[in-house]
């Protein structure tokens, strides 16, 4: 998940790892590429 507001951002953590998702979170595109392309993602949600 990607969003450059670090307080949001906990947020949707917190609520999606709460439902279930394993989630990893990024705060701003280039370290987001970064985590997709140095692990293996089941998907990618934009």
């Amino acid at each position: 998940m990607v969003d450059d507001d670090p307080g949001l951002r906990e947020v949707l953590l917190s609520a999606l790892r709460f439902a279930g998702f394993e989630v990893e979170a990024a705060g701003d595109v280039p370290a987001a590429l970064a985590a997709i392309t140095d692990r293996r993602t089941r998907s990618c949600w934009t």
